[in-house]
């Protein structure tokens, strides 16, 4: 399934993105962190807990992004931050979040 990016509001100057189903009003937001012109060596995908959402890692992930050159990418599950409730089933929750570990 292909799912289109679209830019949101600044974020504490991180720029909150948003993950859009095409097949149903679904959408997943994120924040992305990488060092300014850096090429990443790897990819880490920040999930939070219960009551929470992926700004609950923005400083965690800005270390790692700053010090140790990793693009770090903090979720806003269903139903959280800036992410709608997922309109069909959990596979569809999946297929969202997989697109995470694929390239970009």
């Amino acid at each position: 399934m292909n799912f289109q990016i679209s830019e949101s509001n600044d974020m504490n100057s991180q720029q909150l993105k948003v993950l859009k189903s095409p097949a149903t009003a679904s959408q997943l937001a994120f924040t992305s962190y990488l060092k300014e012109g850096a090429t990443p060596s790897e990819r880490v995908v920040m999930i939070h807990g219960f009551t929470q959402n992926g700004d609950s890692y923005r400083n965690i992930a800005r270390v790692l992004a700053s010090q140790h050159g990793l693009e770090v990418v903090c979720v806003d599950l269903p139903g959280h931050g800036g992410s709608s409730e997922i309109a069909e089933q959990i596979e569809e929750a999946t297929d969202i979040l997989w697109r995470f570990g694929q390239d970009s």
